[in-house]
């Protein structure tokens, strides 16, 4: 069943977080996170915004510093 999102509401939980996803006629789905797992679903949809070329005003500047990829250097080995 395909339902359109609305709003989501954060709630601090223990072990991390509580999403609450909700639609217009009050329909709700509840996702627990870790704050790891977390981390890594905000850098999912952050990625998702800038493939599709969307705004990126309402994401916090931290989110885009931690999406950019780390340059690791190379090992030259003889």
């Amino acid at each position: 069943m395909a339902v359109c999102v609305d709003s989501i509401d954060s709630t601090p939980a223990p072990e991390g977080v509580v999403l609450t996803f909700k639609s217009a006629n009050d329909q709700r789905a509840m996702l627990s996170l870790t704050a790891a797992a977390l981390r890594q679903w905000l850098n999912i949809v952050y990625d998702a915004y800038v493939r599709a070329e969307w705004s990126l005003a309402a994401w916090p500047d931290w989110i885009s510093e931690a999406a950019v990829p780390v340059q690791t250097p190379s090992v030259v080995m003889h």
